[in-house]
């Protein structure tokens, strides 16, 4: 008993086939995304203030970044990167200094050099 109208039956395969384009190019962006997306790795840096985790961040740049930091970035950050180098190389010393220091008071090296 139902009248279909070819002009419509024919409008409505002709969408179809359009949404099946769509669908597959929407579908291969999302593949293409999920690629993208597995090969990234995300990191937690954790610890105290001052322990080199933007240092960190900012030499991963350097080395793996799309691009260079600018002339500007590298003047402000080459401070920062000094003084967390050099605190990093003075701590084993300021902690020798510590047990020399505590070596000279014992009592046997004291008993030595009398």
């Amino acid at each position: 008993m139902f009248h279909v109208d070819c002009r419509v039956l024919g409008m409505l395969l002709c969408c179809s086939g359009r949404k099946d384009d769509h669908t597959k190019t929407i579908e291969r962006e999302l593949h293409n995304e999920r690629k993208i997306l597995r090969r990234q790795v995300k990191i937690l840096l954790l610890g105290s203030g001052e322990s080199g985790k933007s240092t960190f961040i900012k030499q991963m740049n350097i080395i793996h970044g799309a691009g260079e930091f600018t002339a500007d970035e590298v003047r402000a950050y080459r401070q920062q990167i000094y003084q967390v180098f050099v605190s990093f190389r003075m701590f084993p010393l300021l902690s020798l200094n510590d047990k020399v220091s505590n070596l000279w008071m014992a009592i046997v090296v004291i008993s030595v050099y009398k």
